[in-house]
């Protein structure tokens, strides 16, 4: 990269610094270009060098959020995984550790979710949910969608909520939240045996019903 290149890239990272920072204290919407020079110190011509509208920024911070906050996926990748569904350890936990290191991001993509909730959607279906099931044979794609939207809504629930409170309780007690409310008791206590960890106390008459 010559020094031209790493100018124009340092300047486009200033201006998605800044929609970034302006997202969330108003709407997308209400954001003009002159508002969105000013908080990134550039002038309209330099803006208009790299981008065609306010629009046009969005989609490349999109795309960084979304490509960094994909990379939380590359375990399901991992040869230890042997069943179909995205509750393991090796697949959540670097997930919520993401969650907890990039708290600002997560609450930043989440907005733009809201804005374009079907674009993020999608997204998380072709590059997530379709590659991992179809690995153990699951090509049902109405089916798969269903259990997208299953898993979204209830773990973005869960973690917009843990988030909220600036990621306070223990990751450990926030995947076992997760296990116990996607699984039934016993696939519950099953997989947490499988993990060889009990985050909290599993009830004796629990394991006794098994």
């Amino acid at each position: 990269m010559n020094r031209h290149e790493k100018k124009a890239l340092n300047t486009k990272r200033k201006i998605l610094g800044a929609l970034a920072l302006m997202i969330e204290k108003k709407p997308f919407t209400d954001i003009t270009v002159s508002e969105l020079c000013r908080k990134a110190e550039v002038n309209r011509t330099t803006f208009y060098a790299h981008f065609h509208s306010t629009a046009d920024a969005l989609d490349l911070l999109e795309e960084e959020l979304i490509n960094d906050f994909l990379k939380t996926f590359q375990a399901m990748d991992d040869p230890r995984l042997t069943q179909p569904n995205l509750m393991q350890k090796q697949t959540l936990i670097p997930y919520l550790e993401y969650v907890r290191s990039h708290q600002r991001g997560y609450r930043l993509y989440n907005s733009l979710s809201i804005f374009r909730h079907d674009l993020h959607r999608d997204l998380l279906l072709e590059k997530v949910f379709i590659p991992a099931l179809a690995r153990f044979g699951q090509t049902d794609r109405n089916r798969i969608e269903y259990m997208a939207d299953y898993y979204l809504g209830g773990i973005n629930a869960i973690i917009g909520r843990w988030v909220d409170r600036d990621c306070a309780d223990d990751i450990d007690a926030i995947y076992d939240v997760l296990l116990s409310c996607v699984m039934g008791t016993s696939t519950y206590i099953e997989t947490v045996r499988e993990n060889n960890a009990f985050p909290v106390r599993v009830p004796a008459q629990a394991t006794e019903s098994e």
